[in-house]
């Protein structure tokens, strides 16, 4: 399923509203859509939500209801769990519920050709359909009835936006907006009620602003239990969710990038977290070496790669992978750099990939490629030597300060042609949209070619005044990268 419960907030509400007609008259005060009375209350109370509503029924022969009931539901109430054919007054006949507002539309949204069918077993939605025809029942709705959305709408204050959430396994996360924070256990409650593989629902309290990548949670509703089994394309992923990095939303983006690697490929995953792109990678058939600065993320990476991988195969070929806890820049150094040289000796053919998810740094890290095997590697050989691919994620803003998509991209492009020393060229790096993270902000992937004479230059590639000012900016912070 769809890990961003966006698609559950969207779904149709299961309640159509009431109105009248010659034939769909109701002669009870109460609606389909039932009044909540304890709008901007912050506790669930289920029983708020019964009450009853009188319906009409189309009578249907029971020997002709399967050829029937594909047109019929077009007319029948959008009820999630509310049955909508039910006993006759006989052996040989169902009743139907009929939504009286779209009884009365029946013409419109029926044509002419599903009318007649209808007709030909026993069943008149014509024009002289008369009230008598239709069978009366009185309907019991309850909270069970109502779908999440439909749920919140009646719970909340009205005009009230509430963002959509992301599942981890048992988890629910959300993002709320400061308006709807007073509500927040109420939501978690209905949250747990409503989907029944939810434990635990959390709000994310703070942004990310250390080096591990994690934010303090406030737990809703539910259990206090942060440690989860996630499934991600068919692959399992075991962390605690308040202590590393996750987001459901990137599944899309992981599997782009794993779609693109061959069995054989040489994989340096510089921030890998607990492995979203470094397993499904080493599934394939990859030699992955992968690294965060996370001790925590670490061990459960080294978890997650035995877990998804026959124990034959780790057995077997034990070099295939290599999990390291490392500041970036030094897995750079100590691991990329020898690990590549080495290929290259060997006279490796096959695709080099470097990945750097760290959408807030990752463009100020690519420096740290630039002559990193000039020790290993000579001139002559570089020549020859296969490109590393990088796949580098940054945060793009735009039309906050003015400035287009457009712009801002040309910005970005530039800034990492900068950080790369001159040593590739825009044509050299192509920009992906990833998703939209806020208004004017969005997730990109650059992916750079970058060549192996640029990891084997003995000196920056740009003329020296612009490569003397880039150095005065960057050469006092090297920050560490998880």
């Amino acid at each position: 399923i769809c890990r961003s419960a966006c698609s559950l907030l969207k779904q149709l509400p299961p309640v159509i509203g009431m109105a009248s007609s010659p034939i769909g008259t109701c002669t009870t005060a109460s609606s389909l859509t039932q009044s909540i009375s304890c709008v901007g209350c912050t506790e669930l109370v289920k029983s708020d939500f019964n009450h009853t509503v009188q319906l009409k029924a189309l009578p249907v022969p029971t020997a002709k209801l399967k050829s029937c009931i594909g047109t019929l539901k077009k007319l029948m109430p959008s009820f999630v769990k509310l049955a909508s054919i039910v006993e006759g007054p006989d052996a040989g006949t169902k009743l139907a519920l009929m939504d009286p507002k779209l009884l009365d539309r029946r013409q419109s949204l029926l044509n002419q050709a599903e009318l007649a069918h209808l007709a030909e077993f026993g069943v008149n939605l014509g024009d002289n359909l008369q009230a008598d025809q239709l069978e009366t029942r009185t309907v019991a709705v309850t909270y069970e009835h109502y779908s999440l959305s439909a749920v919140l709408d009646r719970l909340l204050p009205p005009n009230t936006q509430l963002s959509s959430f992301s599942v981890v396994g048992h988890i629910a996360h959300f993002n709320l907006k400061e308006e709807v924070l007073p509500y927040g256990q109420l939501i978690g409650q209905v949250v747990i009620s409503k989907l029944p593989n939810i434990r635990t629902v959390v709000n994310k309290r703070s942004q990310i602003n250390n080096e591990y990548r994690n934010f303090e949670l406030e737990l809703l509703a539910g259990e206090p239990n942060y440690v989860t089994l996630h499934k991600e394309y068919g692959l399992e992923f075991e962390l605690d969710f308040s202590k590393v990095y996750w987001n459901s939303r990137l599944s899309t983006e992981h599997h782009r990038v794993v779609e693109q690697l061959r069995p054989g490929d040489l994989v340096f995953d510089l921030c890998a977290g607990v492995g979203p792109f470094a397993v499904p990678a080493l599934k394939l058939g990859a030699t992955v070496f992968a690294n965060d600065l996370n001790p925590t993320a670490h061990n459960y990476l080294e978890a997650n790669l035995r877990r998804n991988l026959r124990k034959s195969q780790l057995i077997s070929q034990p070099e295939l992978v290599k999990a390291f806890n490392m500041d970036a820049r030094e897995f750079v150094a100590g691991v990329l750099a020898p690990r590549y040289a080495e290929a290259v000796a060997s006279g490796f053919e096959q695709q080099v990939v470097a990945i750097a998810n760290l959408p807030g740094m990752a463009v100020d890290l690519l420096d740290c490629f630039v002559g990193c095997v000039k020790e290993l590697l000579t001139p002559e050989v570089a020549k020859s030597a296969p490109p590393v691919r990088i796949f580098a994620y940054s945060f793009l803003r735009h039309g906050d300060t003015g400035g287009s998509r457009g712009e801002a991209e040309a910005a970005l492009i530039g800034r990492i042609c900068d950080r790369l020393a001159g040593g590739v060229q825009p044509c050299d790096i192509r920009l992906r949209f990833v998703r939209d993270v806020a208004t004017n902000k969005d997730m990109y992937c650059a992916e750079i070619r970058c060549p192996a004479s640029l990891l084997a230059a003995s000196s920056c590639c740009r003329p020296s005044a612009v490569c003397d000012g880039i150095d005065d900016q960057t050469a006092s912070k090297k920050p560490r990268l998880a």
